[in-house]
């Protein structure tokens, strides 16, 4: 692994706290519920954590609430990897380069889906 890489990595990690959180860690997670076709996590900053693992836009396969989608990433994930807030779209044949709306004016992902 090459010095680039390693910063890349360490730069999209997010810091709660002291803690950092892998948001790819926490997507892997989210993508392992059946409901969840593709999912996006971002951190904020926050005056008492540094960030928090505030938001993740899940793309679904069918209509699942918020609160089993939180329930299965806290089975699965220690607290500060816990997204806080969970926005969902249910969007069939993604296309290639589609964008994830509810992200503040959409985040562009490579190949329609992360």
């Amino acid at each position: 692994m090459t010095a680039a890489v390693r910063r890349s990595k360490f730069a999209d990690m997010i810091r709660v706290g002291g803690i950092s959180v892998d948001p790819a860690e926490v997507e892997a997670v989210m993508r392992q519920h059946p409901a969840v076709r593709s999912c996006q996590v971002v951190g904020v900053f926050d005056g008492e954590l540094g960030q928090v693992v505030v938001h993740a836009v899940v793309d679904l396969t069918q209509p699942v609430d918020e609160e089993a989608l939180l329930a299965h990433a806290r089975q699965r994930l220690e607290p500060a990897q816990v997204p806080r807030s969970i926005d969902r779209t249910q969007q069939s044949n993604r296309e290639v380069g589609a964008t994830f709306p509810a992200m503040g004016g959409g985040v562009r992902v490579p190949g329609g889906m992360v």
